[in-house]
């Protein structure tokens, strides 16, 4: 699968750390990441109710709402895959195991929520009767997932 969507990353790579095991401040943003020189691994929400990195990027591309809720319903789910975005939905690894390749996509951020979780950012889900986009929630931080660098 990591042919079609990249290679799946859990935190402590993601934020080149050998071990995050000690950050478990809520909100922290770890200074490190795998990205090349000036790209960022985005930034999670920075208080309860905030916005992440992602959520700017997609409200940028008239994508999601204040609310963060898609602006067309239609479309919406469409534009996140489309050209410029081309987000994929490549599932997620625990345990050796891929879980849901093109049904569910979860991307990795910066930012600590609590041990052993850190923010994922931006997760869709898609079945033939509902879709689902959250750009702010916690994910375990053991499990490999997606991540998406963003330009300084």
């Amino acid at each position: 699968m990591h042919y079609h969507a990249g290679n799946f990353y859990n935190f402590s790579a993601a934020v080149a750390s050998n071990d995050t095991s000690a950050h478990t401040t809520p909100y922290e943003v770890m200074p490190d990441s795998i990205c090349p020189k000036g790209w960022k691994l985005p930034q999670g929400p920075t208080e309860a109710g905030d916005y992440s990195d992602f959520y700017d990027l997609l409200a940028s591309h008239e994508i999601v709402d204040s609310e963060n809720d898609f602006l067309n319903d239609d479309d919406g789910p469409n534009n996140i895959r489309a050209n410029p975005l081309f987000f994929v939905r490549a599932g997620s690894i625990d345990d050796g195991v891929q879980y849901n390749p093109g049904f569910v996509g979860s991307y990795l951020s910066s930012s600590v929520e609590f041990s052993p979780s850190c923010y994922y950012n931006l997760q869709f889900f898609f079945t033939s009767t509902y879709e689902i986009i959250s750009t702010r929630g916690s994910y375990n931080r053991f499990i490999g997932s997606t991540i998406r660098c963003l330009a300084r």
